[in-house]
């Protein structure tokens, strides 16, 4: 007992000595990584053993820290719960054949999260924070600004394209905003421009962009068994609209599983259709995986040249992709309702009974747009850009094309043949976009079930707005109405100003900024021919679509204030 409690003292006493050690020891190797990696530098023979010897030391302070941090625990079997990724590395450490230098990495790695708690704990940074925390939606664009700045340095470094010589500013941070706010329009082409190190970078800013840079901090949190401050609760409870922690906690959980899993099926289905393509296992492997997450992240980067239109009539790619796209497209909660097995019933009626109302809107609206696409692509384009393909392949090109209107810039058709009408029906789809809470952008389908309902109610001469047997809140029929309207005000102004920069068709320019602030990634090929204004100009849509044209407004707008005073009616005239 007494050893336990000296144990427990000196343990606290030296926690924060180990935790400045790790800081430090983490500052050298990032250093060490951008140069050694990022800029292909050559190091000397002293530089190296400089190199061996720091990553002893931080193998040693390691394997130090966690002795103490396992003796001064209170208890051994939560401190098991808590260190378990430490354990899974320990194990690695002594059992894996891995040099040290990789060790020493992995080591890092792990002490990441340790080493942003220590600077989110300084005066400067709390204040800061403490004024995000107060407002969810600039917390929201200041996450997305800063992983996008962290991209576009990472592009910039000479080993992250193929030439050697870093992507230029303008490109980096086009294709940083692209991959985080999960587009896919390009100014160049992925897989021969970048290297592997910026293909690997641009899939981190897709998944991260994908999936909500809060999801992956929170859920960096819980592995590394960190706890949340309550300001960070409740901040995160109003992002996620969740009434309490375990909720979401289990929600946040639940996403990156979910995620997991189905990235994981794509990759693997892909594999073996990507074989004649490559001539290596890791190049199969990493193109297998950077397409899944590209699909369910509705992003639309590939490392094809052409897209997928050399896959227009593999059955297997473009189904797989689609399911991909689908499934990111509803979003989380939708997906967990459906997947909630308490639902499951023989007869579809009560199945769907069992479902929320914001799931039936979604599920009924997807299928919409989705067969109407196809039906519209299929009869327009028939004997125009489908011409040279079979009867079948046409169907799944005109599936395909719809499904990837969801926000995701995948294509398998010719762009450049397309018909006016093929064209304005996917301004249409690109606007409205996917659903809530999920990888796609746009107003969400959701938004314009909500505004549909409310003409039909206009039309009726009815008081509420109405669905499924269930009275829709006035103040979502708002919100509906102030994110479309606000929404048309961003496509207007930002139009302009692609006017203003650049001179080609009204057409192809309208299309380029509606793919843009809808997260689409589809283009009738004006992107690579942008002026800096331009693609600047194209920079802020994306940015705007991705966080949100409302979460934007709330940003920069005051602070809600209740106002307990009822003002007589105005009568204006309207229509």
């Amino acid at each position: 007992m007494i050893k336990t409690r000296l144990f427990s003292t000196t343990g606290n006493r030296i926690e924060k000595i180990f935790q400045f050690l790790g800081v430090v020891q983490s500052t050298i190797i990032l250093i060490l990584i951008f140069i050694e990696y990022g800029y292909n530098l050559p190091f000397s023979a002293t530089f190296k053993n400089f190199i061996f010897l720091i990553d002893i030391s931080i193998l040693a302070i390691y394997l130090a820290h966690f002795t103490i941090r396992y003796f001064s625990a209170a208890s051994k079997i939560e401190f098991f719960q808590k260190s378990s990724l430490d354990f899974i590395l320990i194990f690695a450490i002594l059992f894996a054949p891995m040099n040290l230098e990789t060790t020493a990495i992995l080591i890092v790695c792990r002490n990441f999260i340790s080493y942003f708690y220590i600077i989110f704990k300084t005066p400067l940074i709390k204040r800061f924070l403490a004024i995000l925390y107060t407002n969810p939606a600039q917390l929201t664009l200041f996450s997305f600004f800063i992983i996008i700045i962290i991209g576009t340095f990472l592009l910039t470094f000479p080993a992250a394209t193929a030439h050697q010589t870093g992507a230029p500013l303008t490109t980096a941070l086009f294709t940083a905003t692209s991959a985080t706010c999960v587009t896919g329009l390009v100014v160049v082409d992925t897989g021969s421009y970048f290297s592997a190190f910026g293909q690997v970078v641009i899939l981190l800013l897709i998944q991260t962009g994908g999936l909500g840079i809060m999801t992956l901090s929170t859920s960096l949190i819980l592995v590394f068994g960190r706890r949340m401050g309550v300001r960070e609760k409740v901040t995160l409870q109003e992002i996620f609209e969740v009434p309490d922690a375990p909720t979401l906690r289990r929600i946040i959980i639940d996403i990156i599983k979910f995620t997991f899993w189905i990235e994981s099926i794509g990759a693997f289905i892909l594999f073996f259709r990507f074989i004649p393509y490559y001539n290596s296992f890791y190049q199969i492997f990493f193109a297998a995986i950077f397409h899944s997450i590209s699909a369910f992240c509705n992003a639309g980067f590939g490392l094809f040249p052409d897209s997928l239109v050399r896959f227009q009539g593999d059955w297997i790619v473009n189904l797989t992709i689609a399911g991909l796209i689908i499934t990111g497209g509803l979003g989380f909660s939708v997906m967990a309702n459906v997947a909630n097995r308490s639902n499951y019933n023989w007869k579809a009626k009560k199945f769907f009974r069992h479902l929320t109302i914001h799931t039936r809107i979604v599920l009924i609206l997807t299928f919409f747009l989705i067969s109407l696409g196809t039906i519209i692509i299929f009869f327009f384009e028939y004997d125009n850009s489908l011409f040279k393909l079979d009867f079948g392949s046409k169907i799944l090109a005109a599936f395909f094309q719809s499904v990837t209107l969801r926000t995701a810039g995948f294509n398998s058709i010719d762009f450049s043949q397309l018909k006016n009408i093929t064209i304005f029906m996917m301004l249409i789809w690109m606007f409205i976009g996917a659903a809530p809470g999920s990888t796609g952008g746009g107003i969400k389908v959701s938004t314009a079930g909500v505004l549909f309902l409310t003409l039909r109610t206009l039309l009726s001469g009815r008081k509420d707005v109405e669905v499924f047997k269930r009275r829709i809140p006035q103040e979502i029929v708002y919100k509906s109405i102030a994110i479309t309207f606000v929404s048309m005000m961003c496509l207007s102004l930002g139009l302009g100003l692609l006017f203003a920069a650049e001179d080609y068709h009204f057409v192809h320019l309208l299309f380029e900024s509606i793919s843009a602030f809808g997260t689409v990634g589809l283009t009738l090929g004006v992107t690579p021919l942008l002026s800096d204004a331009g693609r600047i100009t194209i920079i802020i849509l994306m940015y705007i679509g991705r966080v949100g044209p409302l979460t934007l407004a709330y940003a920069i707008g005051e602070k809600e204030t209740q106002i307990n005073v009822n003002y007589p009616e105005g009568k204006i005239i309207v229509g």
